[in-house]
């Protein structure tokens, strides 16, 4: 792969900072997303009784992800059916921090998630039987939720890396886009919620 001479020069010329950008990124991104989490985890404290985990990026093996009570669990506690903070699979997968900002189109997304313990199905079915319902929901597409072709829907956002930097550290203004996706997955909650009940029903 070959790359412009001016992009060439410009890593010779700063190599002292690049070889230090691992660990600032590293840094960055553990208070990045702490925040993230903590927005979320607000935001989530808001809806009645939901219960959530909030330790993306911020912990060994953290995740953030949150449901409504009434959803069901397996015998650990674990919910079958939850909301969760992921990101595009656009090629970008060194550093989350680079999904955040939108680096060569990837971005962070709300999905919901839903495990086969609960609907009884084979891969195949489980994956077509999310895909007829997203179709038969216009409203997810319209306000913003895309579906993969595994059958994982979510809500992609990406934050404004001009503001993050412009406002770092204090970055209250930067979670517009985060807080505009968790506004529309709240509004689009009872969808989801039907159709999860529609399975636990049927057992």
């Amino acid at each position: 792969m070959s790359y412009p001479d001016d992009l060439c020069q410009l890593v010779i010329k700063n190599m002292e900072i690049i070889e230090d950008a691992p660990k600032v990124v590293d840094h960055v991104e553990k208070w990045l997303f702490a925040a993230i989490n903590e927005r979320i985890e607000q935001r989530v404290s808001t809806q009645e009784k939901w219960k959530g985990d909030y330790e993306r990026c911020t912990g060994d093996d953290g995740e953030t992800s949150f449901a409504p009570p009434e959803w069901p669990k397996g015998e650990d506690g674990s919910f079958f059916a939850y909301y969760e903070l992921w990101y595009m699979e656009a090629g970008v997968d060194d550093y989350w921090l680079s999904n955040a900002i939108g680096i060569h189109d990837s971005a962070l997304r709300l999905q919901f998630a839903l495990s086969r313990d609960i609907t009884d199905m084979g891969t195949k079915e489980h994956k077509k039987r999310c895909l007829d319902f997203y179709n038969a929901n216009l409203t997810l597409a319209e306000t913003g939720f895309r579906i993969t072709k595994d059958g994982i829907i979510y809500l992609p956002f990406v934050l404004d890396a001009s503001k993050l930097a412009e406002e770092y550290p204090d970055i209250e203004e930067a979670f517009e886009p985060l807080d505009k996706a968790l506004t529309i997955l709240f509004k689009e909650h009872t969808i989801f919620d039907s159709f999860v009940k529609s399975f636990s029903h049927s057992q």
